[in-house]
């Protein structure tokens, strides 16, 4: 019987600029998507438009997959099982935090981008190892 890794073990194998975000559509079919990430102790965080199809999938189903992978989407670790939640507005600094620290100059000028010029919306989505 193979012993489960703990999450801090999974969490280590989440190396590099981004991870494979899959999640799950009504049907079950999975949508993989490379996306940048922040870590802050257990959880990871990660960024989309608020309508963006990512979002709304996990609005519908919480579970979802996550992998290192390179910035086109080339799996380079194991595939984690997690679960996924939309950060409500006053828990979204931790978010930014953990993005600001890992893409300090490209993370905030996102921020200044889209809020500031394009006037757009975001979300946040917690993800926690399963």
């Amino acid at each position: 019987m193979e012993a489960k890794a703990s999450s801090t073990e999974g969490l280590e194998s989440l190396q590099g600029n981004h991870i494979l975000l899959t999640t799950f559509r009504k049907s079950g079919v999975a949508v993989p998507t490379p996306v940048w990430y922040g870590r802050a102790g257990e959880k990871l965080y990660v960024f989309s438009l608020a309508s963006a199809g990512k979002i709304k999938r996990v609005r519908n189903n919480q579970q979802v997959q996550v992998a290192a992978c390179t910035g086109i989407g080339r799996v380079t670790g194991p595939t984690l099982e997690a679960r996924a939640r939309i950060l409500p507005k006053d828990e979204e600094i931790l978010a930014r935090r953990a993005l600001r620290h890992k893409y300090p100059i490209a993370f905030r000028f996102s921020e200044v981008f889209a809020n500031g010029l394009l006037r757009r919306k975001w979300a946040f989505l917690e993800i926690t190892l399963a």
